[in-house]
């Protein structure tokens, strides 16, 4: 399938999976996007379904997966070993972890960088459709109705999600070069957000350590200052009459 930004494969047999392999061997990273059912407001409690995963090594071919094919060995180790440029990629990232037990390297993330780009305009739309209008010069092209996902035929939605990762994979040059024009914001992008976002991913699958012994002991300390001061302004303000 033809789309505005490239070709659209759906991986199907063997064969898909060897070509799709011999594009990932020569490159430095690749983009990923995964479609699911519609979100609700706590989707861990109520969890999606994962419609499919698409990626591409060269902003050309994306490849479209079902879930039964992320299974594959070959792609799931593709999966695992490939630096991914992904467009508010904390989802899917938890996603895969949570569906396939699969860790993916989330190495830039597009809409943090349009998040700094504007710091001064926070209000400036940051979705994927706004960001490859205003880099890529590419218009709308999301045409499935999400609340209905499900329902719409396969290869529509493999066109939008293959078309999602060729313009997440183009959206990075441009936008880092543009992070590149002043040096401290792109420290601030490398140093600080991309590793506070992978860690916030971690912080959200796996909580936050906490000693228990120590807590308790802490706790109790600040129960008896509270009893104390309590006393002490019961003391100060005695009841009237």
């Amino acid at each position: 399938m033809n789309t505005d930004s490239g070709e659209v494969l759906i991986v199907k047999d063997e064969f898909s999976v060897v070509a799709m392999k011999k594009h990932a061997e020569s490159a430095k990273y690749g983009a990923l996007d995964i479609e699911t059912t519609w979100l609700e407001d706590n989707p861990w409690e109520n969890p999606p379904d994962l419609i499919s995963v698409a990626v591409t090594f060269n902003g050309h071919h994306a490849w479209v997966m079902t879930p039964e094919w992320v299974k594959h060995p070959v792609i799931k180790g593709l999966l695992e070993y490939t630096p991914w440029i992904m467009h508010n990629g904390g989802f899917d990232r938890m996603a895969l972890r949570e569906w396939f037990n699969i860790e993916t390297e989330l190495k830039h993330d597009t809409m943090a960088m349009q998040y700094l780009l504007d710091s001064d305009n926070i209000a400036t739309p940051k979705s994927l459709e706004a960001c490859s209008e205003r880099w890529l010069g590419l218009k709308d092209y999301k045409n499935v109705v999400y609340k209905d996902i499900e329902n719409e035929p396969f290869e529509k939605v493999a066109a939008m999600n293959g078309e999602d990762t060729l313009r997440t994979f183009n959206l990075l040059r441009p936008m880092a070069d543009k992070l590149n024009e002043d040096p401290a914001l792109s420290r601030v992008y490398q140093w600080i957000v991309m590793p506070a976002i992978n860690e916030l991913i971690e912080i959200t699958n796996t909580g936050i350590p906490i000693d228990g012994e120590r807590l308790a002991k802490a706790t109790s300390v600040k129960q008896d200052e509270v009893e104390k001061l309590l006393s002490e302004l019961r003391a100060a303000t005695p009841l009237p009459g």
